[in-house]
């Protein structure tokens, strides 16, 4: 009887950690280049000038400083704090492409 209750006992937790949720993707421009995603998040402002106004470790969803500066191919990248700054500068690429660039 003992171990009946240990086999079902097992059995559910067993059954719930097959449960558990997956983690969320990340987003990704599949087939867009590195030039191409920072135009795109360039153009945000209105203004093409190689300067990435919004933070990008943000998902360019807030105002970078212009004192918190990353240059990264071509562009100037504009943090909003020290802590995304040395994210951007250690890890650049992944950034980049696992940003969604929102509607103007």
């Amino acid at each position: 009887m003992k171990s009946t209750r240990w086999i079902c006992l097992l059995g559910c937790l067993g059954l719930s950690a097959c449960n558990q949720p997956e983690p969320a993707p990340t987003v990704t421009q599949t087939g867009a280049d590195t030039a191409s995603l920072l135009a795109a998040a360039d153009a945000l402002d209105g203004n093409v000038d190689k300067v990435v106004h919004r933070c990008y470790v943000c998902n360019l969803g807030m105002n970078g400083k212009e004192s918190l500066a990353v240059e990264h191919a071509g562009y100037t990248a504009h943090l909003c704090s020290e802590g995304c700054k040395q994210e951007f500068a250690s890890n650049a690429e992944s950034v980049i492409a696992n940003t969604k660039i929102p509607a103007k």
